[in-house]
């Protein structure tokens, strides 16, 4: 197991999803997760999140005043916001994943990623919420897997012989 980050705490294990889109390039990544949303009908989406903001579907996110649900609007905006995304976009993204981040790009670009998000929090490893099956999970145990092992940030081998005997130690 490698070391924890500086400032982990050993005895917690903590775990966060994540959704891992892996192409050629980031564009590939981004086009393997639009095919995906593009398969959602918005209503479906919606049933994710009804009840929640009850507002117009095409204003963006920025500029949602509602006191209904500021923590979502402003995880939202932070998760699918890298520029000026509407609701209906967003609701769209989250029809996928739910509010579970993605990661997008290359297996260089995916591991990129993952290890920062690990290095700032501590976290002790990740849950992959697989979108697309067939091929996914492959995709990312071949291809980013291990670029982390190289890295030195991922196991080569398990420690116990249970899953409850890794997470627990």
């Amino acid at each position: 197991m490698p070391p924890p980050p500086p400032g982990r705490v050993e005895d917690t294990r903590i775990t966060f999803a994540v959704q891992p889109f892996i192409g050629d390039s980031l564009a590939a990544a981004e086009a393997k997760r639009d095919a995906m949303v593009a398969r959602i009908p918005l209503a479906a989406a919606l049933t994710r999140i009804s009840g929640t903001f009850g507002l117009d579907l095409d204003i963006p996110l920025q500029d949602i005043t509602s006191q209904a649900s500021q923590g979502l609007v402003a995880a939202m905006s932070s998760m699918f916001g890298e520029g000026n995304i509407t609701l209906r976009e967003a609701v769209g993204l989250s029809g996928l994943a739910g509010m579970i981040p993605q990661i997008l790009g290359t297996p260089e670009q995916d591991a990129d990623q993952l290890e920062e998000v690990w290095r700032q929090t501590g976290c002790h490893g990740f849950n992959l919420t697989l979108a697309i099956v067939p091929g996914g999970c492959e995709d990312f145990i071949d291809q980013v897997v291990p670029i982390r092992q190289q890295r030195g940030i991922f196991c080569t081998a398990y420690e116990a012989t249970t899953l409850s005997g890794n997470l627990i130690g």
